[in-house]
């Protein structure tokens, strides 16, 4: 009985001695991926320090240009306050009106209408008529 006892030992013992072999294999498989990822996740980690920091810059510029042009903005805003109907219709009919009121009125729509890319003299007028 003893000795049966001993055989179960000995094969528990060999299944654990076995199962942390295996586990310790693993762990050196793992180690031996982790070491050659080492290389890629520090290009990658360059990468992405690199596109934020132009990311960042690209932001300040962007930035640095709408404060820029922001005063001209609200003048244009001001100036489109003054506008009633009266004026819009007369406007509107002008056969040929001069290329920056015509250029105004389209950068206008592109914004209230950004679904339509390029807006023709008509086109204009046309929306004018229901301002």
């Amino acid at each position: 009985r003893r000795e049966a006892w001993d055989v179960h030992a000995i094969m528990q013992a060999s299944t654990v001695a076995g199962a942390i072999a295996l586990w310790v294999q693993h762990q050196l498989e793992l180690a031996s991926c982790c070491a050659e990822m080492e290389p890629l996740v520090a290009a990658l980690a360059q990468w992405h320090a690199r596109i934020e920091s132009e990311i960042h810059a690209r932001r300040r510029e962007v930035l640095a240009k709408v404060r820029e042009v922001e005063p001209t903005l609200e003048e244009a805003k001001e100036a489109l306050r003054t506008l009633d109907r009266r004026s819009l219709t007369s406007f509107r009919q002008q056969i040929d009106p001069p290329e920056a009121a015509k250029l105004a009125a389209q950068a206008a729509l592109l914004v209230v209408r950004p679904e339509i890319d390029h807006w023709s003299w008509g086109e204009v007028q046309a929306a004018l008529e229901d301002p």
